[in-house]
């Protein structure tokens, strides 16, 4: 029974993963790199842009820390409530539960896997904003 659960999370953990650096490599490979050598040619230019990305980039750290602080959390709670398991009285109460803690595995999973995309996201649109020349 466990076997299953722990190869689901397995296999959820590692296509959130797929997609993300799906994402990344997309968003690399979209990388202004030409506007930034003509843009930034000053060093106070080097400087502001190098400023506002290590801005962003410290920011979109501390919310992945976020998010998987959460999600250890929540990880941690689901292991607790493993020990329902054990004190089933009959077959179908055991069902009932792991059914319970799988479905809220899932959800956890689901709502790590969006909380995630939703930063990715948003650390794109900041570091394509720190890429743009500040207005004059």
């Amino acid at each position: 029974m466990f076997e299953n659960v722990f190869e689901g999370i397995r296999k959820a953990s590692e296509s959130a993963m797929q997609a993300q650096q799906e994402v990344m490599k997309q968003w690399m490979q979209q990388w202004p790199t030409a506007s930034l050598s003509s843009a930034q040619g000053t060093i106070e230019g080097q400087s502001a842009f190098q400023k506002r990305w290590l801005e962003s980039a410290t920011e979109t750290l501390s919310k992945q820390r976020e998010l998987i602080d959460s999600a250890c959390q929540a990880g941690m709670q689901l292991l607790a409530e493993t020990a329902k398991l054990s004190g089933a009285k009959s077959p179908e109460e055991y069902r009932q539960h792991a059914e319970e803690l799988s479905r809220k595995l899932f959800e956890l999973i689901k709502t790590q896997s969006e909380a995630q995309l939703q930063q990715m996201i948003k650390a794109s649109q900041a570091w394509l904003e720190a890429a743009q020349p500040p207005a004059r």
